[in-house]
């Protein structure tokens, strides 16, 4: 029975290995700013937005994804493809990033357009904080401080009193079920690791 544990989790291990691998693999640089991501190939209707359009959240994704790897493999060029993957959520969207920034001093990882997606500003940066703890990086730690405190500061208007928005950008903009239990376990998670009492 031990053997076949071993056996099982290599079998999920060399899975997962190769899917990393792969996504490491099929970045493309974002216009000509030598930034790297992941290129979603279908257009939207709301926020409307033309193929192909780049996303903090999958940004997210795909870098906790990459972190896994280097974590198994320890290889210089995942480091490297990673500080290629975070440069976009440090740069403003005018500029080819995803980075909303505003002149009151907001900052906001945005999903799609600038409409403000809470769950997909909250996965940017717990997939950001995932990068920081395999390399410290002075500029996104202040990049996400920025955006911690413009969530705190904007909760109350995703907060209905009896239920979550999805965004604040739209209106009547109620989450569903799974978003709105998404977003307390998100800010929970995330109340904790960056000591904020205002997420909790």
């Amino acid at each position: 029975a031990c053997f076949e544990k071993i056996e099982f989790e290599q079998t999920y291990q060399q899975q997962f290995l190769s899917a990393a691998l792969w996504l490491e693999k099929n970045t493309e640089e974002i216009g000509k700013t030598g930034m790297l991501g992941w290129a979603i190939p279908f257009s939207i209707r709301t926020p409307k937005i033309e193929a192909p359009w780049f996303s903090a959240l999958t940004q997210a994704q795909g870098i906790s994804v990459l972190i896994r790897l280097y974590e198994l493999e320890q290889r210089a060029e995942t480091l490297d493809t990673l500080k290629l993957l975070i440069q976009p959520l440090l740069t403003d969207i005018a500029h080819g990033g995803m980075l909303y920034r505003d002149d009151q001093g907001n900052s906001f990882f945005e999903e799609a357009g600038n409409i403000h997606i809470l769950n997909g500003c909250l996965t940017s940066l717990y997939g950001l904080q995932e990068f920081l703890s395999i390399e410290r990086n002075d500029q996104l730690i202040k990049v996400c401080k920025d955006v911690q405190k413009t969530v705190e500061k904007w909760l109350p208007e995703f907060d209905t009193g009896y239920w979550s928005k999805y965004s604040i950008g739209l209106r009547f903009n109620l989450s569903d079920l799974h978003y709105h239990q998404l977003h307390v376990k998100q800010l929970n998670e995330l109340g904790f690791s960056l000591q904020s009492p205002v997420f909790l």
